[in-house]
């Protein structure tokens, strides 16, 4: 029983200190690290379809 109080005292720590981060702060840092994914994977993509054979 010991563990189960533990475990609900550990998520109610957790919903709490989510309670102190401001929405609008993190609802931008997800759409900024979004927008950076978006922009590593169409690198990526774009440098692999573009490979030139080696002229000879």
């Amino acid at each position: 029983m010991e563990a189960v109080y533990r475990v609900g005292a550990q998520s109610l720590d957790m919903l709490r200190a989510l309670n102190r981060i401001p929405q609008s702060r993190t609802l931008m840092w997800i759409a900024v690290c979004l927008v950076i994914a978006v922009i590593a994977v169409t690198a990526f993509a774009l440098s692999g379809g573009q490979v030139t054979p080696p002229h000879s």
